[in-house]
Parts: structure tokens; sequence; C-alpha cells
């Protein structure tokens, strides 16, 4: 199973630089919402045709955004004979910005309501056409989680007693997802991956002990359920790079002071002055000075923020920036200088 991950970011790699020269065009274009409505509507034509489940041979029918993993995966059915009954289930999708550059990517998932969603696939704009952000020929993948922080997890199984839990984050203005650590059981043994590809054995009760939070503090996405109905709204590319433009321009002055840190117990409490034309905040920590240790991100809309279940003795750097957001176009300001405080 870590083989078919080392292939995965093999291939990923393969395209940064695809990805690179293209990565204007993907500023100007990927907020526009409409550049998705072919995945949209593929997933009509799959309902039309009661998600395939009368075709022998459904997935030759299927088009390339169609994920047969999440159709199969979420339907429970029983066969009488040559008769198949359904579980009620429906697929939904959201637009949310997973890599923090101000623009949104494509979230399709399926469950019985709003409530009950698997995430399964993720799509970005690359340009020219809407893009899987994984390879879909993961026959073992079951679902994908998306945390607060917008770090997400895979998990899967290819067998009995073999499953495996992936974590990756994407860089700002990147869709190469890194690695961060694998959690996983082999024929019953069980096993860590480190960010440096170091595998070390572990306990079967320390693998359970991920598993059972794997839903802990996932991002809540506001669903819709897509019908025949449903299109995504159109908007031109003018309107598009005018609300960049006023996003951008809201910003290009915006910069934190008096920004300030007090320690209270595990609790840190974040204060700063007021930007009148921001949308937003941005708060990251850390335990290093370069951000890259027990980072954490945060986005509050007031200029105060209470960081909340952090450890004891434990030095944390602190930065914080304002956003716009015009129309789903965000765009950032220039970080403030970084303050560290030390917790009790």
């Amino acid at each position: 199973m870590t083989k078919r991950f080392l292939s995965l970011m093999i291939t990923l790699v393969m395209v940064v630089g695809l990805l690179g020269i293209m990565s204007e065009t993907i500023t100007s274009f990927a907020s526009d919402n409409s550049y998705y409505s072919s995945v949209i509507e593929q997933y009509k034509k799959a309902l039309k045709n009661n998600l395939y489940t009368d075709t022998i041979n459904w997935v030759s029918s299927v088009g390339k955004y169609i994920n047969s993993e999440l159709i199969s995966a979420s339907r429970t059915y029983k066969n009488y004979g040559n008769q198949y009954s359904d579980e009620n289930f429906y697929i939904y999708y959201t637009l949310s910005d997973l890599n923090n550059d101000g623009t949104k990517e494509l979230f399709i998932g399926a469950g019985k309501n709003k409530n009950s969603v698997r995430l399964y696939d993720v799509f970005y704009y690359n340009g020219y056409s809407p893009t899987h952000l994984f390879d879909l020929t993961f026959g073992y993948r079951t679902n994908l989680i998306v945390y607060k922080d917008n770090t997400f997890a895979v998990s899967g199984s290819s067998g009995y007693n073999t499953s495996s839990i992936s974590y990756y984050h994407l860089l700002q203005n990147s869709y190469i997802p890194v690695f961060i650590e694998e959690y996983g059981m082999d024929q019953g043994s069980c096993y860590h991956i480190s960010n440096k590809w170091i595998k070390k054995s572990i306990t079967n009760q320390k693998y359970t002990t991920v598993s059972n939070k794997l839903y802990n503090n996932t991002k809540k996405f506001s669903w819709t359920k897509i019908t025949q109905k449903t299109k995504l709204k159109t908007r031109s590319v003018t309107s598009v790079n005018k609300d960049k433009k006023k996003a951008k321009k809201a910003m290009k002055q915006a910069k934190i002071t008096k920004l300030t840190a007090k320690a209270k117990g595990k609790k840190i409490t974040v204060s700063w002055k007021k930007i009148k034309k921001a949308t937003g905040y941005q708060v990251k920590l850390a335990t290093n000075q370069k951000f890259t240790k027990n980072k954490k991100t945060v986005n509050v809309k007031k200029n105060k923020v209470i960081l909340k279940k952090l450890k004891s003795k434990k030095k944390y750097f602190i930065k914080v920036r304002a956003y716009k957001t015009v129309n789903g176009n965000t765009s950032y300001g220039k970080w403030s200088k970084v303050v560290k405080k030390k917790v009790k």
C-alpha cells in the first residue's frame, strides 16, 4: 500500500512544472465556479441513469469525472435475482479554498442527507479543465477527511487486516499534496511512516487510538445536493478579475499593528488593531520561528482570538495577517511581526 502512495507522489511531482507554468492562468480563472460545471453535469447524467445500476459494464458509460468508488461505496443494495433495491442516498458538492490561495476547489461527496456526507473527491481548475487532486485508480481508498487546519487524511483498506491512514497538506498556491505521515496495518502488523519516509513498527493499541481520532476536528462544509436543476453560477472572467483587484487593493496597505499575546494556563489570548476593510484575519502559531513545528492556522472575524489546548512549558511563535474576500475571491495582507509567548 505504501508503494501506491509513493507512486502517487512521484506522479504528482512530475506535473509540478506544468502547474508552475499555468499558475497565472489558475489564479485568473479558478474563482469562477462555472469552470466546474462539467463535473456537475456528469453527475447529473449519472443520476438520470439511476447511478448506472442497470448497466452491466457501467464503468465504460460514465464520464472521466465520475468516481465509481464513491457511487459503489455509498450504495447499499440487496440482490433479488436480477433486481437491485438501492438504499436512498444523494451526491453532494461544495466549494472551499483548501490551499489558502484565495480560490476555491470543488468537493464531491455522498450521503443520505447533508449531515452524513462522506467527502471523497477534490477538483481544482488547471487553467483548461477540472482536475482530480488524487489518482482515482486507488481502489482501496474509502474516504477523504479534511480538518479545520486544511490538512487532510486519506483512509482505506485493501484487504483483511490491511488498512492505512495517510495525512497530507497543500502548500499555499500549490496543488501538490505534501506527505505528513502514515499509520497503517499490514496483515495485522501495525506501523508508522514519518515525513522522512522512515517506517517503524507500532502497537495495535497505538493504531487503534489514531483510528478512533480520525474524525476529530474535521472541517464543516455547507453541502448542496446535486439534482437535475443544479447549475453553478456563471460569471465573466472580467467580473472575476474585477473582484480580485478589489480584494487585492483593500489589502495592499493592510498591516497588522499593536499585536499582543497573553498566556494564562494552557491558553494564549492574541489581539491586534482592527483593520477597517478586512473580512477577517488569519492567525498562525508554531513552536519554532520558521512555523514548521506543531503549526496551527486559525481564521477569525474579530481582532482577537483565544488559542486553546496548548502544551505546558512550550514557547509559541505567533503572527497575524488580514484578508479581504469579494464574491469568493480572497486576498491576504502582509504578515505581522512575530511575537512569542511561553505557556506555563
